[in-house]
């Protein structure tokens, strides 16, 4: 329950909404389908409980079964998208108008139906209450109309016969339940909740956060495969890396090593989520390095570009005082290579493993951008300041669309086989830890 009162109240309503929104419809469905069937075998039952008497309830009973069958047909016929707002309104409309039909007629026998089974009637009404509240306590709208249409009925059936609240009680408890029911459905309901936000924030952790929404939402419409399946489009890969970290780990407690890891990859992650609002990333971690793929949902190549620059700089810029502040002293120097161009983007690998990743060169392009980063910190000094690495598009976008920094790149020269016939560039600009030496036009390395 702690979630509910986070900080991060918007990203919990929003999960909760694409729930409902995926939901509704085949909650509406299996109600109305249940509904059907349910008035059908009572018929056999008033029989057998009230003998010829159950004729009274018969045409009652038929009319249920029929109406409920007519809208699942209907609401089971309706094509949209699983996100179409009509399609949330149809599903909730229909639902409700069958169990607003069902109840209404429990109340009808309340007032008409033979004395000597008003026992059983008054059994019924309780019991509908807490069936009608359960089927809807996840859908709080649905939730809050179903308990207000309670208390207005009872309330109209007290003002406009009060000869019945005279001679029943019966209508004052079925307020005081309807109360105690709604009460336990809305923790219910909180406590659904809850337990959505603490399944998102674990498989946050291993997918896109898209998927780790599609996975909470328990989709009928799709499944997860075809939600991320492997599409070519443009992308960005960004490689980030410690430096001398096999160093550390040798005269570092285990412990202490994990920690720090965990410390600065939280510090990355919250930069990716404040320079990337609209979380069209994900990431993957071994050891001390992080694999960063930046994505499109409408495979807008600006989209990318903007936000792989906005995360290369800020990280740049800022990671180093907030580890300072978050760990002391005792900071690990990275680097960054970023490349941007086309791959293969979505769930990869074996049937019973797969993952998250891309296929494509662009992967180990900025990989091998992140080891001339590394080339260009030995063969020169510098401050402990990321040194980044980038390819020709994004050097290209920088140009063009943010001038206030293409002074601050500069060409790039390397014998890495791999990298041969690539554009290369290095940005470099005034930092806080500001460089011994300033880069030279173009490095060589030997």
């Amino acid at each position: 329950m702690k979630y509910l009162v986070t900080n991060r109240r918007t990203e919990l309503r929003r999960i909760y909404q694409e729930w409902a929104r995926h939901n509704i419809r085949q909650q509406a469905l299996q109600t109305l389908l249940l509904g059907a069937v349910v008035a059908l075998v009572l018929i056999g039952f008033d029989f057998m409980i009230f003998g010829s008497a159950a004729r009274f309830y018969l045409p009652y009973r038929l009319t249920c079964s029929t109406a409920f069958a007519v809208l699942f047909l209907i609401v089971r016929g309706f094509q949209a998208a699983p996100l179409d707002p009509r399609m949330s309104l149809l599903g909730m409309g229909a639902g409700l108008l069958s169990l607003g039909l069902w109840n209404g007629t429990y109340f009808y026998f309340f007032l008409h139906a033979p004395q000597q089974h008003h026992h059983l009637v008054v059994a019924g009404i309780y019991l509908n209450i807490y069936v009608t509240q359960f089927f809807v306590f996840r859908f709080w709208q649905a939730h809050y109309l179903c308990a207000a249409a309670y208390i207005t009925t009872i309330s109209a059936m007290i003002w406009t016969n009060p000869q019945v609240n005279l001679e029943f009680n019966e209508l004052k408890l079925f307020a005081l339940w309807n109360l105690c029911v709604f009460i336990i459905c809305w923790v219910q309901r909180r406590s659904f909740c809850a337990s959505l936000f603490l399944r998102y924030e674990s498989l946050r952790k291993q997918y896109p956060a898209k998927m780790a929404r599609i996975i909470c939402t328990e989709s009928p419409n799709y499944t997860l495969e075809e939600a991320f399946k492997p599409v070519l489009r443009p992308c960005a890969c960004i490689c980030l890396d410690w430096r001398s970290f096999q160093s550390y780990v040798a005269s570092q407690p285990p412990g202490q090593v994990a920690q720090q890891i965990q410390t600065v990859h939280d510090v990355v992650i919250a930069i990716l989520a404040e320079t990337i609002a609209d979380e069209s990333y994900f990431a993957d971690w071994t050891a001390d390095e992080i694999f960063i793929t930046v994505y499109s949902e409408q495979d807008d190549v600006q989209a990318v570009l903007r936000n792989t620059w906005n995360f290369c700089q800020t990280l740049q810029r800022t990671i180093r005082p907030r580890l300072i502040e978050a760990i002391g002293s005792n900071v690990p120097i990275i680097d960054i290579g970023a490349a941007a161009g086309i791959a293969l983007v979505g769930l990869v690998g074996p049937s019973t493993m797969k993952k998250t990743t891309i296929v494509g060169a662009v992967g180990g392009i900025a990989k091998r951008l992140e080891s001339v980063a590394k080339n260009i910190r030995e063969a020169s000094h510098r401050s402990a300041a990321p040194i980044l690495c980038i390819n020709k598009d994004i050097y290209d976008y920088v140009q063009t669309k943010q001038d206030a920094f293409s002074h601050m790149l500069q060409p790039l020269r390397t014998d890495n086989k791999d990298l041969r016939g690539h554009s290369l560039y290095v940005y470099s600009e005034t930092l806080t830890d500001a460089p011994l030496n300033p880069l030279p036009q173009a490095v060589d390395l030997h």
